[in-house]
């Protein structure tokens, strides 16, 4: 196995690993007293997605629409499966996040592309 595919096949595996994650902290009971300041899971969500979105640039980077499509999805999937837990509720302002999340994730992605975070 080439070390090109090896990074690929690393980085898919990372990507599947942290949707899967994400989204099992996701609907675990919410314990509010862990967040630092009021609106800290917004920041959480934020930098959840900006995280997996990167890595899935990085594991699918000929499929960037599709991925960011995935992503908005499983932002929208966690926000309604929250609506059927005890304890969490569904929260517009997060999926929000996640889309901001998203796009930085993107962002960050293309301007390592370009080189500017290479150097």
């Amino acid at each position: 196995m080439s070390l090109s595919a090896f990074h690929t096949m690393l980085s898919r595996t990372v990507f599947w690993v942290m949707c899967l994650g994400i989204f099992i902290l996701a609907i675990l009971p919410n314990n509010s007293s862990l967040h630092a300041f009021p609106e800290a899971d917004k920041v959480l969500h934020a930098m959840a997605f900006a995280g997996v979105s990167f890595i899935g640039c990085l594991a699918y980077p000929v499929r960037i629409v599709v991925l960011a499509i995935f992503l908005v999805f499983l932002g929208a999937a966690i926000e309604v499966t929250q609506g059927f837990t005890p304890d969490r509720s569904r929260d517009l302002f997060d999926f929000f996040a996640d889309v901001v999340g998203i796009s930085l994730g993107f962002i960050t992605y293309r301007l390592s592309e370009r080189g500017f975070l290479r150097k």
